[in-house]
């Protein structure tokens, strides 16, 4: 028979591993999130890359128009608008994917 301490050792010994296994399974799935979400940041950076390209050439149309006249100052303001809205976005998404990248150097202890 196995007396009480040597059973509370062993439910012990139990608990940690379960604590542990647990452990591993969150930072695995962390992991894995993190790696799904810098494969959508990479697709996010080509479409606001895309989408920064044209309105700097919708800016271009239009301040030749306000040169010649054919557009006011006001759509001028909107395209720098739009430019500028444009390149936020991108930087967001360049951040938000050096986030990521920077958790998984940390969960692999590299930071």
């Amino acid at each position: 028979r196995v007396s009480a301490e040597a059973q509370k050792v062993e439910i012990s010994a139990q608990i940690s591993k379960e604590q542990k296994r647990s452990r591993e399974l969150a930072l695995k799935e962390e992991l894995q999130n993190l790696l799904l979400d810098i494969k959508r940041y990479n697709k996010t950076i080509s479409a606001k890359k895309a989408q920064l390209d044209s309105a700097q050439e919708t800016k271009k149309v239009l301040d030749g128009r306000y040169k010649e006249g054919l557009a006011t100052y006001i759509e001028v303001l909107d395209a720098t608008t739009q430019v500028l809205n444009a390149k936020l976005s991108l930087l967001e998404a360049y951040y938000l994917r050096a986030l990521s990248i920077d958790r998984i150097q940390y969960l692999k202890g590299k930071i």
